[in-house]
């Protein structure tokens, strides 16, 4: 049977392959409200997706199918990225250290 969510162990390995600081980067979050009856609001949590087209940087919530081709890097918002040391380094230069968490594997 495929698992065809599933990428593979080559594309998610296990902390034993690669032991050492791990770094995971959440984009950013917007809060969009809803308007209910009167005066209540509901809020909705959206994913902004994260790129670098050009060596700038750019978020948005809907970003198109060419721009995610054409994109030097791309991080799908809502979606948890392990990130290599480089990734890190240019994440946090662009302004985006705080969205990053970093655990250590032993």
């Amino acid at each position: 049977m495929t698992l065809y969510c599933y990428p593979g162990a080559d594309i998610f390995p296990s902390s034993t392959q690669y032991p050492g600081p791990q770094a995971t980067f959440f984009p950013p979050i917007q809060s969009l409200p809803y308007f209910l009856e009167g005066r209540l609001r509901a809020w909705e949590q959206r994913g902004l997706s994260v790129w670098r087209l050009d060596g700038v940087w750019h978020e948005g919530s809907s970003p198109s199918a060419a721009i995610r081709a054409s994109a030097d890097r791309f991080y799908l918002g809502g979606i948890a990225h392990p990130l290599t040391t480089a990734e890190q380094a240019d994440l946090i230069a662009a302004g985006y250290g705080s969205y990053i968490t970093t655990r250590e594997v032993k």
